[in-house]
């Protein structure tokens, strides 16, 4: 696909987003593993760096500043953990929603236009499949719809139209309108699957979170006074390492959860399976 077919929002994005995004793509055990070995190793650097360039002693304004940065990166950082995760649990739930509102739809033809039900069913399951087996991979590399397969669900949409505009009586057409609300139901869900998948966070954001988080690591090698000794040395490299280790996790942890169709952790096509394989209920 070239440049110019991809969604446009894939385009000019903030440079953390594509930061941020390409994060999520890296595997999870992987990412674990990387962040351990460059704690470790910062840790070590910390604690010869504490042993020769310490510039301070552990006094009440030392630890009142550091608290009050480590609050501030906390709030930040977990409020944006939070709507990370609210995100993803949005976009799961608006899967749930689009799938529930087509077998509604299909329920209520089957009921009340059995000519129309094999058509109508073949339409969702004809769509149904196009998700799992074309758009998911698309959203997975661009989280947008899929050309083929959004025409499969105008296609879905058309026949519902049909059954309103072939309605005889009051009571067809009340059915129908039940049917064309059930479609209404699934076309805001689908649009929001995606809508939830295009975070964008500014950059001042970011460049909080690095700035508080280098706080954090660096603060203790250069401020903190421990027991003279290799073990006071050991402590200061520990809980540098622990800090970096627990600021990179974190922000790992954002970046999977941030885009819920891409990267390498990203939701399944689970709940559109058994419409694709067996037709509407």
């Amino acid at each position: 696909m070239s440049a110019q077919d991809q969604p446009v929002f894939t385009r000019g994005r903030e440079p953390f987003d594509n930061f941020i995004e390409g994060l999520g793509n890296i595997d999870p055990y992987v990412f674990l593993l990387f962040a351990f070995v460059v704690s470790v190793a910062v840790g070590m650097v910390a604690s010869q760096a504490h042993r020769t360039f310490k510039f301070g002693k552990t006094n009440e304004i030392v630890g009142f500043t550091f608290s009050v940065i480590g609050v501030i990166f906390g709030i930040v950082i977990g409020l944006k953990l939070l709507d990370s995760w609210q995100r993803w649990g949005t976009a799961s739930n608006r899967a749930d929603s689009e799938v529930s509102a087509l077998a509604e739809a299909a329920r209520e033809v089957r009921a009340s236009f059995p000519a129309s039900a094999p058509a109508f069913d073949g339409a969702i399951q004809a769509y149904t499949l196009s998700v799992v087996q074309r758009e998911w991979p698309y959203a997975l590399r661009y989280a947008a719809e899929e050309p083929q397969t959004a025409a499969l669900f105008k296609a879905v949409y058309d026949q519902a139209r049909a059954i309103l505009a072939a309605a005889a009586t009051d009571a067809d057409r009340f059915s129908a309108q039940e049917i064309i609300k059930r479609m209404d139901k699934a076309a805001v869900a689908r649009s929001g699957r995606y809508l939830e998948s295009r975070a964008t966070t500014p950059a001042p954001f970011w460049l909080v979170i690095v700035l508080f988080g280098a706080l954090l690591v660096v603060y203790p090698t250069f401020f903190f006074e421990v027991t003279p000794g290799p073990y006071g040395n050991f402590a200061i490299g520990v809980s540098t390492a622990g800090m970096l280790f627990t600021v990179l996790m974190v922000v790992a942890l954002i970046a999977h959860l941030q885009h819920p169709f891409t990267g390498a952790v990203h939701l399944p096509p689970t709940v559109f399976v058994p419409l694709a394989l067996a037709g509407a209920p």
